[in-house]
């Protein structure tokens, strides 16, 4: 967590009773100044919400003027589960997805996506190594949407196979629509039985 770049509107009185559009521009000048980010991400906590700031247009108009890409994602505390929230957050990352024609691609081998993983996961970053590992002979890893970074999300559209391990189902959903990739769903590879699993599906597509 110690590299996740953050700032807050610090939200007062003045920003509950007029609004908080003026606290997020000077928020997103500093950000600008600070990082000149390609994307961000704007968290609407409770009073955001509550008080019911228009964070869809805020951020259209934003994107517009700051030449930077400023995506909505709400997540106040009382809007749903932890478990949506987090569908929510992983389905918007699509916005950052380019469309890259399969038959064009230089990959020899097969591309999958792996939907589930978070920063949050126990072990996720070992997990992920050792299935790299292990699938390296025939198959590549595009990305791992909620741990890859933002140059790799681009290239998930091009994935011939979306693995969704407990959660990301909304966001294969729409990668499907989208990019026509089709998904499968499968418990998280525990084990020798576990990977065992995972490869047979793929055996069975491919």
């Amino acid at each position: 967590m110690a590299e996740v770049r953050q700032t807050c509107t610090v939200i007062g009185e003045d920003d509950i009773v007029m609004g908080g559009t003026r606290s997020l521009k000077k928020s997103l000048e500093t950000i600008k100044e600070q990082y000149d980010p390609s994307v961000v991400f704007l968290l609407q906590g409770c009073v955001s919400d509550i008080i019911q700031d228009d964070i869809h247009s805020e951020c259209r108009d934003l994107s517009r003027s700051s030449g930077i890409r400023v995506l909505p994602v709400e997540c106040s505390g009382f809007g749903g589960s932890e478990q949506d929230g987090y569908e929510a957050a992983l389905t918007l990352l699509i916005e950052l997805m380019e469309d890259h024609d399969h038959a064009d691609n230089d990959r020899k081998k097969i591309g999958v996506n792996l939907l589930g993983f978070g920063q949050d996961t126990p072990g996720a970053e070992a997990d992920i190594r050792e299935l790299k590992y292990l699938l390296a002979p025939d198959v590549e890893i595009v990305c791992v949407p909620g741990i890859s970074n933002y140059d790799r999300l681009k290239y998930a559209g091009g994935a011939d196979l979306n693995i969704v391990l407990g959660r990301g189902k909304k966001l294969a959903i729409e990668m499907e629509r989208k990019f026509g990739i089709p998904w499968v769903s499968v418990d998280h590879p525990f084990g020798l039985v576990g990977i065992r699993k995972i490869w047979d599906l793929l055996h069975s597509r491919f």
